[in-house]
Order: structure tokens, then sequence, then C-alpha cells
């Protein structure tokens, strides 16, 4: 995923979690994704390809970590 994408999906989840408004489906850049990769922000979770569920709390510190790192890198 591209960074903005990492920012917008942080959104997303924080927004979900204070009970706000977000964009219950999360679409990937088609160039970087299959036609079967799909998020949706379910609370208290995110469901990857419909089968995986991670908690809202996780996937937002592995999005915090990754763009910390990309920023970090360039």
């Amino acid at each position: 995923m591209h960074i903005i994408e990492c920012e917008g999906l942080l959104t997303d989840i924080i927004e979900a979690q204070k009970g706000s408004y977000f964009e219950e489906y999360f679409v990937l850049d088609k160039g970087e994704a299959s036609d079967e990769d799909e998020l949706k922000i379910s609370p208290p979770n995110i469901i990857i390809n419909l089968y995986t569920k991670i908690p809202l709390e996780d996937m937002k510190n592995l999005l915090m970590e990754w763009i910390n790192f990309v920023k970090n890198d360039r």
C-alpha cells in the first residue's frame, strides 16, 4: 500500500474507534491489488479478504509503525 493509502485507512480506523463517520470499505489502488483484496472496517475489527479479522487497535498500530518506517526511510 502507498503511504497515502495507509494514512487514509488509519484515519478511517481512528474515526471508527471514536464512533464517528468512516468509510466501511477501503479500496486499494488497483495497480497494487488483486480483485480479491478487500478491507472492511467492522468495529471492533477490520476484515481482510472476507475472512481474516484483526482488532482495529492492532491494525492501527501496524499502520502507524509502517508509516513511520516509510517516512524515516526516505
